[in-house]
């Protein structure tokens, strides 16, 4: 080889390593964890400037008292801004983005305290059908849901626990009937697909069925939450189609779960943001004793805790939803039941001493704080709860 060709030859040997060493640093600085992207301000920037607009107090309370769910609202935010179908796969009309772009529409939502259907449709039910991988069903119904001109959830998987599958399914010469009950579904009264986790001969397999079918009862639930609503669901031989293959339900729920999980301790981030801000402005101009009570000592060491409960919220939170798009960092798993730990507890305290500090107008119907602690305090709840959360981690962490 001539001393030209070996000069050739070490120069793209290390052109090559260059370009290796490139790739490598460009795929670690997307998972750079807590670095949001310029996209991710435009989307925070787009959703809040909306809610500003659309979910003023007053509609807020006039749809919470109305026991609705504003659908013209959903589907302009699936229209008009584009969100809605933001996880959906981008090849049926979807956006093809993740769970850090669901938890910044959530965590925006939650600040305004939107009655919509983001995490059981958005984040719950689009979860359990892309994981189902059934293509057909995806292609069928992506483009509406992605419009909101029609909306999902799932009901079934509201635990963990294989023995909490209280529907089964058998199939005749007229396709699949599903029988039993379902509690606690998130907007089971209204959604237009409920996806179930029923058990077959073959395990717990998925399910669709129209929320009009024959042989479905849904009853609406009297929750604490106001802005949230819940169903009891029964079904009476009624008609579904499988989702997925037989036998691999248990698998696409549970990641729905823990989407739904992580994308809800977003939400309670906003929650818990929300409260701090309008109880810190509350502190700076409420006067009390001749003096601003923002002044005493007492009042700012609440404030310090609620800011630092607010900053873990935030922070489990976003963790959990970088794990999920980017596994290599954390158990998605793991992150998940963290983060649905401490926001569960940081939300509720952070709201809990939001009304203490407003003082007697803090407990009154007309002041929207109690609406802000009974979302947190039922968001604590949902699926499963905080035991089944702490559970997991302590059988990952504790008997690992």
């Amino acid at each position: 080889m001539s001393a030209s060709e070996d000069h050739q030859t070490r120069m793209s040997a290390s052109e090559d390593n260059q370009t290796r060493m490139s790739a490598s640093e460009d795929h670690q600085a997307q998972i750079n964890e807590f670095e949001f992207t310029e996209e991710h301000g435009d989307l925070r920037s787009l959703v809040r400037s909306w809610c500003e607009r659309v979910w003023t107090p007053e509609h807020v309370r006039q749809i919470a008292e109305a026991g609705s769910v504003d659908l013209d609202a959903w589907r302009a935010l699936g229209s008009e801004l584009g969100v809605v179908g933001l996880s959906l796969p981008e090849q049926h009309g979807g956006g093809g983005l993740g769970v850090i772009e669901l938890s910044i529409v959530a965590e925006e939502l939650g600040q305004a305290l939107a009655c919509l259907p983001w995490i059981s449709s958005a984040a719950l039910g689009a979860t359990a059908l892309v994981s189902s991988g059934d293509d057909s069903a995806l292609a069928e119904w992506v483009p509406a849901l992605a419009a909101g001109e029609k909306t999902i959830t799932l009901a079934g998987g509201r635990t963990r626990l294989a023995d909490a599958i209280t529907v089964s399914a058998e199939s005749d010469t007229d396709g699949w009937k599903l029988t039993g009950d379902t509690e606690h579904v998130p907007d089971g009264a209204t959604a237009d697909v409920i996806l179930v986790l029923a058990d077959t001969d073959s395990g717990p397999s998925l399910f669709a069925i129209d929320g009009d079918a024959p042989g479905v009862d849904r009853h609406s639930l009297a929750t604490l939450d106001l802005t949230r609503r819940q169903a009891n669901i029964h079904f009476n031989s009624a008609p579904a189609r499988l989702i997925g293959a037989q036998g691999r339900g248990a698998e696409a729920v549970a990641t729905a779960l823990d989407v739904a999980a992580t994308v809800l301790a977003a939400e309670q981030a906003g929650i818990a943001a929300h409260m701090l801000d309008v109880t810190t402005e509350y502190a700076k101009s409420r006067i009390q004793f001749g003096r601003i009570i923002g002044s005493f000592q007492a009042v700012k060491h609440r404030l310090a805790d609620m800011a630092a409960a607010t900053g873990n919220v935030r922070g489990a939170a976003y963790h959990a939803a970088w794990s999920h798009d980017h596994p290599s960092l954390d158990d998605p798993a793991l992150a998940t039941s963290i983060a649905q730990q401490v926001a569960s507890a940081g939300a509720v305290e952070v709201t809990a001493k939001a009304i203490q500090s407003h003082g007697g107008i803090g407990f009154t119907w007309e002041h929207p704080a109690h609406l802000y602690y009974k979302r947190a305090v039922s968001n604590s709840a949902l699926f499963g709860g905080r035991a089944v959360h702490a559970e997991r981690i302590a059988k990952e962490v504790i008997d690992a």
